[in-house]
């Protein structure tokens, strides 16, 4: 059995706000997260996980049955940077890695996997006592590994790359999931779905009547117990996890993790778990994180008048994505008032409560109150109360580990 390591590397704060909370790797795009595609790939393996040190106890609590931060020196390891979405053509050049030879994939100065033993396994390991950086992996051990530089690699440079990966990996997670044209679920007779054999509804799903789901540009893949309100519109390639309801709407090129409400027009976007969307408003091209609720009439603009490129401000930063579809990223228990409007390009960092904004800004630093007009932050005890009470709706307890990793990162970037 192999031993393998998904780890990150010092690229994690371009990635923020989706990765002040967790590692890259545990997030969603198409069907599952980073981690979980891997998985389906190397199964039969020893899996080891690393991530930065502060998160490791609430990762514990996700990831129960695996090793974190603890490489075993012993044996030869697969190292994979988790910011590799994997695919088909990688795995067959991992399968084909000679056990006895130290090797380097690269991919414009990025280490994507490295296979390694003996003295390049101890420095590795010692150089993931911090996210390591790539360049400096890369020049510490190339001259005594095969290095292949590959011509390919679908990689997480920005946050917004996920959205720009989801519909390809709609499509081939569903490919991957051998359940074409399977549908188990309640359907109403007055439902109409376009192109059954690119649908799959799990079992205990109820679809009501004058619900249109129209699988011809793309597949629709529904889990186990989702509600699908009357008068909704779902577009493929879509995915909605289970225990979600949709109160109407069209849907479509999207996906809606497990546990999450939503309504209006949603289109090109992701939706992680436990987050809702369970009112009128556009919400495109945009990535929303978990334990999110947009309120009422709350818009995200995913296009500018003059059809130019977006840019985002990061910590006054101004970076051009050279997209030019881009909604909102939302970070983790971010809360919009109704009729939040919000720029092309926004930035809601975790833990922000925003009201009365109609285009001020485009970034919100992490717990920030209010519409951007002067700097305020949300006071950690409130916050804490509006968690629990938040996740005690859907019967899930907010952890000491939660409380400690938010009381650390309030701390951070409150003082």
């Amino acid at each position: 059995m192999i031993n393998c390591c998904i780890f990150e590397d010092d690229t994690v704060s371009q990635l923020f706000p989706i990765t002040e909370t967790r590692p890259i790797y545990d997030c969603l795009v198409g069907m599952s997260t980073i981690f979980e595609k891997f998985y389906e790939a190397f199964k039969n393996s020893n899996i080891t996980l690393h991530t930065r040190d502060y998160l490791k106890p609430t990762l514990q609590e996700t990831y129960k049955q695996y090793t974190i931060n603890n490489v075993n020196a012993g044996s030869p390891c697969l190292f994979l940077n988790g910011r590799v979405i994997i695919t088909q053509s990688l795995i067959s050049k991992i399968n084909k890695i000679h056990p006895q030879e130290n090797t380097l994939f690269t991919y414009k100065e990025n280490v994507i996997v490295a296979y390694l033993k003996g003295d390049l396994l101890n420095i590795a390991i010692h150089l993931l006592t911090d996210p390591p950086n790539n360049k400096t992996i890369i020049k510490q051990i190339r001259s005594k590994c095969v290095v292949e530089e590959l011509d390919e690699c679908n990689i997480i440079s920005n946050c917004w790359d996920l959205i720009e990966y989801n519909k390809t990996y709609l499509e081939t997670d569903f490919r991957n999931s051998n359940k074409l044209g399977i549908i188990k679920g309640h359907i109403s007779p007055f439902t109409a779905i376009y192109n059954e054999s690119n649908v799959f509804i799990d079992k205990d799903s109820y679809i009501e009547d004058f619900v249109i789901i129209d699988a011809k540009k793309g597949p629709v893949y529904i889990e186990k117990n989702v509600n699908i309100h009357g008068h909704t519109k779902l577009e493929g390639p879509l995915f909605i996890g289970k225990n979600s309801t949709i109160f109407g709407g069209r849907i479509s090129k999207s996906s809606i993790g497990k546990s999450c409400k939503v309504t209006g027009e949603i289109v090109n976007s992701i939706i992680e778990s436990f987050s809702n969307k369970a009112h009128s408003g556009f919400l495109g091209d945009s990535y929303v994180g978990r334990w999110v609720n947009l309120g009422a009439g709350t818009t995200t603009s995913n296009l500018k008048n003059d059809y130019s490129s977006i840019s985002v401000i990061k910590e006054n930063k101004k970076i051009e994505t050279e997209k030019q579809f881009l909604g909102t990223i939302f970070g983790d228990h971010v809360k919009t008032a109704i009729g939040t409007q919000l720029n092309s390009g926004s930035i809601i960092s975790l833990g922000s409560i925003i009201y009365n904004h109609k285009f001020l800004t485009k970034y919100y630093p992490p717990f920030s109150w209010g519409n951007g007009e002067k700097k305020q932050y949300h006071q950690l005890e409130k916050f804490f109360e509006s968690m629990e009470r938040i996740m005690k709706r859907r019967e899930i307890e907010l952890s000491d580990n939660y409380k400690q990793l938010y009381a650390l990162l309030h701390k951070n970037y409150t003082k």
